[in-house]
């Protein structure tokens, strides 16, 4: 009985998200489409603002940030991973 409520709450929950190939800790989340507190983070489109627009990576150099797009799915796994560091306390997007 229980190894079938084990089971059952693994398919529940589904499989975890592979980390990031790039970024396995993850990224900070920006506080706007085109600025940062670090040198890089991510802007999730889909939750972040107005709730359209492109999810990016966010990197600064020479003085502004670079943006480049990535898919929302990604844009959870680095936000996902970043909140999950134990030295990290996330609430929300923003610490």
């Amino acid at each position: 009985m229980l190894a079938e409520i084990v089971l059952a709450v693994a398919v529940l929950a589904g499989p975890a998200s592979p980390p990031d190939h790039v970024f396995p800790r993850g990224l900070p989340a920006a506080p706007s489409e085109d600025s940062c507190y670090a040198h890089r983070c991510v802007w999730d489109a889909k939750h972040m603002g107005n709730g359209h627009g492109q999810s990016m990576i966010l990197t600064e150099w020479r003085g502004g940030f670079i943006a480049q797009p990535i898919r929302h799915r990604r844009a959870h796994r680095l936000l996902d991973a970043w909140c999950a560091r134990p030295s990290v306390g996330c609430i929300g997007y923003e610490d």
